[in-house]
C-alpha cells in the first residue's frame, strides 16, 4: 500500500475492480505494496463518476461470488473427520465450526449488503382466493350478545391494566434515572 492520497489512476482502478469482482476485499487488495490506500480508492469512487458506477458494481459482483461460496464450504467435508492412531474417526469439531463461522459471517455480510436479494423479508399476503382485505365496519351495539359485550370488556380492562403497568414502571424508570417524564 502507498502512503498518504494517491490521485486517480485508471490502470490501477481497473485491476481494483477486477479484484472486487472476484470476491476480494478492498481492504487486502489496498495491503499490496503497489495498491493505493482505502481512502483514496473510495475517494475515487465518489470523486470519478464512472469508477463510482464501475465499483458498485464490482462491488456486487463480488458480494455474489461470496454466496457462490457458501456452497463450497458447506459441501466441503473433507476435513470434518480426523482418522486416529488407534483407526478409530472422530468429528473434527473445530473444522466443522469454522466452517459454519465462514459460512455464518459470508451471510450475514450478504445480509447488509444486498439486502433486497439476501436479507430476511417478511410478506404478508393473501392467497388469490383468500386474500387480505381491510374492513372497517360501524357495530352497533344493540345488536352484539351479552358474550360478545363482556369479551369486549374485558379486552378492553385487560388493555387498560397493561397501559396503567407499563406507565408505573415508566414513573420507576424515571425516578431512579432523574429524568423529567414526557406524556
Amino acid at each position: 500500500m502507498r502512503p498518504g492520497s494517491i490521485e486517480f489512476d485508471p490502470v490501477l482502478a481497473d485491476e481494483i475492480l477486477e479484484r472486487l469482482a472476484d470476491g476480494d476485499s478492498l481492504a487486502s487488495i489496498c495491503c499490496d505494496e503497489e495498491m493505493p490506500d482505502e481512502r483514496s480508492v473510495r475517494r475515487w469512487a465518489r470523486n470519478h463518476g464512472d469508477f463510482g458506477a464501475k465499483y458498485a458494481v464490482a462491488r456486487r459482483l463480488g458480494y455474489e461470488k461470496r454466496a457462490d461460496e457458501l456452497l463450497e464450504i458447506a459441501d466441503d467435508s473433507s476435513a470434518d473427520w480426523i482418522d486416529t492412531d488407534d483407526g478409530h474417526r472422530v468429528l473434527n469439531g473445530a473444522h466443522v465450526n469454522r466452517a459454519r463461522l465462514m459460512i455464518d459471517t459470508r451471510k450475514w455480510l450478504l445480509s447488509k449488503m444486498l439486502p433486497k436479494v439476501y436479507g430476511d423479508h417478511l410478506t404478508i399476503a393473501g392467497d388469490l382466493d383468500q386474500p387480505i382485505r381491510h374492513v372497517v365496519q360501524r357495530i352497533e351495539w344493540s345488536s352484539l350478545s351479552d358474550e360478545e359485550i363482556e369479551a369486549i370488556e374485558a379486552f378492553a380492562l385487560a388493555a387498560q391494566q397493561r397501559l396503567n403497568a407499563a406507565r408505573k414502571n415508566e414513573d420507576q424508570l424515571l425516578e431512579n434515572r432523574s429524568l423529567p417524564r414526557q406524556r
